[in-house]
């Protein structure tokens, strides 16, 4: 793959040719019987919620939020913040950050800053345990996951001359702290303009022009789709659906891809949900959540339409319970059903909710980010 010392691998000159070739033609079949899944029983959302507690950060502009037990992480612009539930900070640190990744299990974070340098914090008092040196260059915005036990990084990075990429990633989790002489990671540089990137729990998968490429956690190459597309944003469900938007002369499509590369279905997104570029939702029952332009476009397995519904605020903030979408909208916290139903969960006077997702923790309390505040959300009862 790489060593530190040497320029990363291209996804390009990975051996292609000894995979077996499927091909795909993003079609639309009138008649196709999908593996029709029946939506398993899911937490349960109150239809009516509260503010219990809201929380003054001050200048502090919070861009995602995270929470386990009875702390909060609160990650923002210039660095991130714990909170006990009483609101009180127990840590924060200072600098941009490239990215988090919450571990809620294990009570800890990650947090990658532009240097390169991978911390791991106790999420009880921001402590760290120890940090991983990803080599020299600067990173800019990364999005994180984790795979198969390694933790995945996906975004741009300048080498130490200079030259920018758009890179994978990979760090073995199992080695907190690398042998020395050991590769921290293994890197991919991804030459598509504009790569849109799916991780699962098993697997990562990248969309160029042309190309679905399927990888394992240490980014070796073990399975292709090609055709004739142009992926915008992508989302792979833990059963290794593919949910593909695509770009055309004057259109933009969601495709539905089997496991086993046949496209099932094929929807025509009209404007404005055509202007965004935010990865489909996806619910219980294969439905696909299309959001852009301040709307939300519902599309069963089939590909056949459910709904449409416009919002008043950015809904990219949006999170799937189930069968039921919840939506930063406005003043408004809202739901909307499998019937496109939309009800309001928690009104907000004085403050628009951000586009940051809300959080719902284990006692079912949940976390939203206003433009000046954040909250705490319970039943009335509470």
């Amino acid at each position: 793959m790489f060593s530190d010392s040497a320029e990363p691998t291209a996804l390009s000159d990975c051996n292609w040719n000894t995979l077996p070739a499927k091909t795909i033609a993003l079609a639309s079949p009138k008649q196709r019987q999908c593996d029709q899944r029946k939506a398993p029983s899911q937490r349960f959302v109150p239809q009516e919620l509260v503010v219990t507690r809201q929380y003054d950060l001050g200048e502090f502009k919070p861009a995602r939020i995270f929470g386990a037990g009875d702390r909060i992480l609160v990650q923002g612009g210039a660095g991130w913040k714990i909170l006990g539930i009483d609101g009180l900070a127990v840590a924060e640190q200072k600098g941009v950050v490239a990215g988090i990744l919450f571990d809620g299990i294990a009570r800890r974070f990650i947090s990658l800053d532009l240097s390169g340098t991978l911390r791991f914090h106790a999420l009880a008092d921001g402590r760290t345990s120890h940090t991983i040196q990803l080599g020299a260059g600067a990173y800019g915005s990364v999005q994180m996951g984790r795979c198969g036990g390694r933790l995945i990084l996906f975004g741009h990075r300048t080498g130490p001359e200079g030259k920018g990429a758009t890179i994978l990633e990979s760090i073995s989790m199992s080695e907190p702290v690398p042998r020395p002489g050991s590769e921290p990671s293994l890197r991919l540089a991804l030459e598509a303009p504009d790569p849109a990137v799916s991780v699962t729990g098993h697997s990562v998968y990248v969309a160029s022009r042309g190309r679905i490429a399927a990888l394992r956690p240490d980014l070796q190459l073990y399975d292709c789709i090609q055709g004739d597309f142009v992926p915008v944003a992508l989302t792979v469900d833990p059963d290794g659906w593919i949910y593909l938007i695509t770009a055309g002369f004057d259109e933009r499509l969601l495709s539905l891809v089997t496991p086993q590369a046949e496209s099932t279905m094929q929807y025509r997104i009209l404007p404005p949900a055509n202007r965004g570029s935010v990865p489909p939702l996806v619910g219980a029952g294969r439905q696909a959540y299309v959001i852009g332009g301040n709307r939300i476009v519902c599309i069963d397995q089939t590909g056949k339409l459910q709904w449409i519904r416009g919002t008043e605020g950015d809904p990219s903030g949006a999170v799937v319970s189930g069968d039921t979408l919840i939506v930063p909208d406005g003043k408004e916290l809202a739901a909307f059903d499998g019937d496109g139903q939309r009800s309001v969960l928690c009104r907000f006077s004085g403050d628009s909710l951000a586009a940051a997702p809300p959080v719902f923790m284990e006692d079912g309390c949940g976390l939203v980010c206003g433009t000046r505040h954040m909250y705490r959300l319970g039943a009335p009862r509470c």
